[in-house]
């Protein structure tokens, strides 16, 4: 890819950083703008330096969350984590949104052992 990933990442980026997606408060004119236009790029995407990505990868990205598949300490939980940028995955959402405006079906082909919930989940929200 020749562009940064993490421009896309922001409402991610502040979830990990401070707990929460936003430091506004509750029920303020900022507060209700941010989701404003957070729901706006889930539904429409984002466009910066050029560079699009899907809303329904921008989703994916920035609020589906995936248990962890590795245990650092035996006894303790999995914790639930970002899903990390693909370049398989921003192609695959790209074609997916293509054939959403072409009014045509979608195929997806996959290994055996790789899970399906995650695409499923994004896609369907």
């Amino acid at each position: 890819m020749d562009f940064d990933p993490e421009w896309f990442l922001e409402a991610r980026n502040t979830k990990i950083k401070t707990g929460h997606y936003t430091s506004y408060y509750f029920g303020s004119k900022a507060y209700r703008d941010f989701w404003n236009e957070e729901y706006k790029r889930c539904r429409e995407g984002m466009t910066v330096n050029g560079y699009t990505i899907p809303g329904t990868y921008y989703y994916f990205l920035n609020y589906y969350q995936l248990p962890q598949t590795e245990v650092k300490k035996l006894g303790t939980s999995r914790q639930d984590i970002f899903p990390e940028f693909y370049t398989a995955q921003y192609e695959f959402f790209h074609y997916f949104e293509l054939c959403k405006v072409l009014k045509k079906d979608c195929i997806l082909f996959k290994s055996r052992g790789v899970g399906f919930s995650e695409i499923n989940a994004a896609i369907c929200n």
